[in-house]
């Protein structure tokens, strides 16, 4: 068996092919410890299943078990994506950045440069 995916979100469609089922019989289709449909394999003993994984269905590595005449397995895991918004990031350090920049400006202009004393006011 042949699976076009190695890893998926839950509710993602997985397509599985392959062979060697008993010409025109059931093709049961599982993943872990759940039923997930049953098909017709082809006259010749192949199948092709389109294949929509739970939604409900935790993080982890599974079996996907393909019973037809004979137990076909292919593994799959089962993550969850996140989306990260760079034009956020960014911005923040930017902002990070300037104000790290007009601290050590500010300071540079209270502190007097060594060896030369007190500073002095500036006149109006």
């Amino acid at each position: 068996m042949v699976s076009d995916k190695v890893a998926s979100e839950p509710g993602g469609v997985v397509t599985l092919t392959g062979g060697g089922c008993t010409p025109e019989g059931d093709v049961t289709v599982q993943v872990g410890d759940r039923m997930i449909g049953t098909i017709v394999a082809t006259p010749e003993g192949k199948f092709i299943a389109i294949l929509t994984l739970p939604q409900m269905i935790a993080v982890g590595r599974y079996d996907i078990v393909v019973t037809c005449g004979v137990v076909h397995t292919a593994p799959i895991d089962i993550v969850v994506t996140t989306n990260l918004d760079s034009g956020e990031s960014v911005l923040a350090l930017f902002i990070f950045f300037v104000l790290i920049c007009i601290a050590l400006w500010r300071r540079r202009r209270l502190v007097p440069p060594s060896g030369k004393g007190d500073p002095q006011p500036e006149p109006l």
